[in-house]
């Protein structure tokens, strides 16, 4: 089973958050880096994780935080921002 495959059995996202963020992330050339679980789940057996861990490049981050706005809902933090979508019960990090 693919990554995006388990992804979407086990956390029943039906939004499609993950597919939308890294979308949105390639269309508009940002620096960024799956970490965590998910990047696990990319090069070995699936594992069961219900956030997304991604880490912005310094440079790009407040021009992804203003993008990211338009899709999601944006909550900030010192070192972090964490994304929602209302038709998902997930969130996603993304730090600098």
């Amino acid at each position: 089973m693919r990554a995006q495959s388990f992804w979407k059995t086990v956390t029943m996202d039906d939004s499609d958050l993950l597919h939308d963020l890294i979308s949105l992330l390639d269309e508009n050339q940002a620096h960024y880096c799956v970490i965590g679980g998910q990047a696990v789940n990319a090069y070995a057996e699936p594992l069961v994780s219900l956030d997304l861990d991604i880490v912005i490049a310094a440079e790009d981050l407040a021009r992804v935080e203003a993008l990211c706005r338009e899709v999601f809902t944006v909550e900030r933090f010192p070192h972090s921002i964490n994304l929602s979508k209302s038709e998902s019960g997930l969130a996603s990090s993304d730090s600098n």
